[in-house]
């Protein structure tokens, strides 16, 4: 019984020390979360003032204050970790084990990654660590497993997404399996080596973590273009085929209106996917200066046009028979889907026709205004994925957000940054105006 209730105890102080993580990463989402995601694609990082500006007080506060009680909660869930696996370290049966452990470091990577993706967090595992006596050697062993074992989850759950996040979350773990490999051999210098650093604070497990994880960055980060290409490789996009039936709408469905509409805005969200491949493979064809990323498009918004019509096609039969309620259902199903073939067009027409007279007349943008057309195609994709999630979820707080988010590219237009419809405008220009109207149609 007593057993029970320590192991209780623990899983307690785990599963709040994982709502406040969560509580975290909401609250610094819902406050920064797309300005974060910008930075990230360009690999630098704005100004603050820019950083902020775009930002409304109501959401910063929000996020801010979210964050604030998840850091509070992570505090609180570390001393009861502490205390509750106070037993474990004074048992003998537990000192036993982790002698067993320690002859067999490969075994006890392989528990270590057991417990993290079971937690589906690698911090968690690693202040379980932090929170037991253990030699260096071992200490450092279960913080690679914890490591490895927290980049399981993104896998499993990315497994049916797209190919851009099964390549990121594989490479990932492929990545982190390699780091393990190569410092399990060493750990006992390893840990020893940490143990000597005048620093003391925060105990052997967590910077152990820190070291593993900044050692990882920086000797990864010369091979990920080779890394990339072999992902890529590996894990083929698939071919589009636009003259296949649609697969979501069902004419057995049309006198149930209900499983109508979910059919008819599946095919919708199938629809969007295409739109925004589209937009990532104008902004690889922009970004690397190659043309051959533009054939594609076209297949694409042939398909986007032809799937577009037959949802409207559908939607029109489906009227006949449905109430006032699913009629205005299918009113917004139908509004969304025009505005994702507006949004095709303006790539295919527009942003692509202009990205490929760049790359034959081999201009080249400074540095300010390449990274301020690659924030924008960012941003813009970032939009158009909240859009794709409001439009299957109707969550309102999140739409609020993409409102609230028209206010940069407005100010930008109105700053003279971007100008709607100029008389007469350069490439730079033109492509700047595309952009911008692209943003305002996915909102």
């Amino acid at each position: 019984m007593g057993s029970l209730i320590v192991f209780c105890e623990i899983g307690g102080a785990v599963a709040l020390l994982l709502f406040g993580l969560g509580l975290v990463r909401d609250g610094v989402d819902l406050a920064f979360g797309i300005r974060l995601k910008t930075a990230l694609g360009l690999g630098t990082r704005p100004g603050p003032r820019a950083f902020v500006a775009s930002r409304r007080t109501s959401l910063l506060a929000s996020g801010s204050g979210r964050a604030a009680i998840g850091l509070g909660l992570l505090l609180i869930s570390l001393s009861l970790l502490e205390a509750g696996t106070q037993p474990l370290r004074n048992s003998s049966e537990m000192a036993l084990f982790l002698q067993m452990m320690d002859a067999s470091w490969p075994v006890a990577l392989l528990f270590s990654a057991g417990i993290a993706a079971a937690c589906s967090s690698s911090l968690a595992a690693v202040m379980l660590v932090a929170s037991l006596s253990l030699p260096a050697g071992l200490g450092v062993v279960l913080v690679l497993g914890a490591n490895l074992g927290g980049a399981i989850p993104p896998v499993l759950v990315a497994s049916k997404s797209g190919i851009a996040a099964r390549r990121l979350t594989i490479g990932n773990l492929c990545v982190r399996g390699v780091g393990c490999l190569l410092i399990l051999p060493v750990a006992g210098p390893f840990g020893s080596a940490l143990e000597q650093l005048p620093l003391q604070i925060t105990g052997l497990a967590v910077e152990a973590h820190l070291v593993f994880n900044i050692l990882l960055a920086l000797c990864i980060a010369p091979f990920t273009a080779s890394l990339s290409r072999a992902l890529e490789r590996l894990l083929t996009a698939p071919t589009p085929d636009g003259n296949g039936p649609p697969q979501w709408l069902d004419e057995s469905a049309l006198e149930q209106p209900l499983q109508g509409l979910s059919g008819a805005r599946r095919q919708v969200l199938g629809i969007g996917d295409d739109v925004a491949r589209m937009l990532d493979l104008t902004r690889l064809a922009f970004s690397k200066n190659d043309s051959s990323h533009l054939t594609e498009i076209s297949i694409l918004g042939n398909r986007v046009d032809l799937r577009q019509k037959q949802v409207k096609t559908y939607l029109s039969r489906l009227g006949q028979t449905v109430d006032e309620h699913d009629r205005r259902h299918a009113i917004t199903v139908l509004d969304y889907v025009i505005n994702l073939e507006h949004v095709g067009d303006i790539i295919e027409k527009g942003l692509a026709a202009n990205v490929r007279k760049k790359v034959g007349l081999q201009l080249r943008f400074t540095e300010a205004g390449y990274r301020e057309l690659e924030e924008m195609f960012l941003m813009t994709a970032e939009i158009l994925r909240m859009a794709q999630t409001i439009f299957m979820t109707r969550d309102t707080g999140l739409a609020q957000q993409l409102v609230q988010l028209k206010v940069e590219p407005q100010s930008r237009a109105s700053a003279g940054t971007v100008s709607p419809r100029p008389p007469a405008m350069s490439l730079s220009t033109q492509l700047r105006c595309r952009a911008t109207t692209l943003t305002y149609c996915a909102i």
